[in-house]
């Protein structure tokens, strides 16, 4: 007849056999789901604009002239549409979008609107209104119209009328931002 004291030692016995069983087994499924999830990898891609037209690159690196539109205001998008709180990631998303000649210049243009638009008025944000594009396939550019504004709550601070030209060039196989000109209209 097993004492009190025998029966307690088997039932603490039996309960860190079980603890144990049951930490081995979660340790096997995390290495399993490991394995798996090695072997069946996936990848989403994330193509964040919408080509309204078909647009292509040719062998040499030009691009059609939608394709150059499409992806100038895109650029636009991401240099004008700006709130204090948007401005870095507008700046990340461009610089990825950069070309590796001019990642330096391109950088300290950014730096040099963002440290204009903290000392202009720390709560404005700007948006754009792009126009009718024309994209130059001979030289990788696209130029269009644009209207900038920028606000203080919903009060329009500044409004600029500007043509924008936006320049591409090849960088290993994929047309990157190059440069980009501004042209006061009236």
């Amino acid at each position: 007849m097993a004492t009190e004291l025998e029966r307690r030692v088997n039932r603490i016995t039996r309960q860190r056999n079980y603890f144990a069983l049951g930490a081995g087994g979660l340790v096997v499924a995390l290495m399993l789901n490991g394995a798996w999830s090695r072997v069946c990898v996936s990848h989403t891609y994330f193509i964040p604009e919408m080509m309204s037209e078909e647009a292509s690159i040719d062998s040499r690196g030009h691009g059609s002239p939608s394709y150059l539109c499409e992806r100038a205001q895109t650029i636009a998008g991401l240099l004008y549409n700006r709130t204090p709180a948007t401005g870095k990631s507008n700046d990340e998303a461009l610089l990825r979008m950069a070309h590796s000649e001019q990642y330096g210049s391109l950088k300290s243009q950014l730096l040099d609107l963002e440290e204009k638009s903290h000392s202009a008025e720390r709560d404005a944000s700007s948006f754009s209104v792009p126009e009718d594009c024309h994209g130059d396939p001979g030289d990788n550019s696209a130029a269009f119209p644009i209207t900038v504004k920028t606000l203080l709550g919903d009060r329009v601070m500044t409004s600029r009328r500007v043509k924008l030209t936006i320049y591409f060039k090849t960088d290993n196989g994929v047309l990157k931002w190059f440069a980009n000109s501004e042209e006061p209209l009236s």
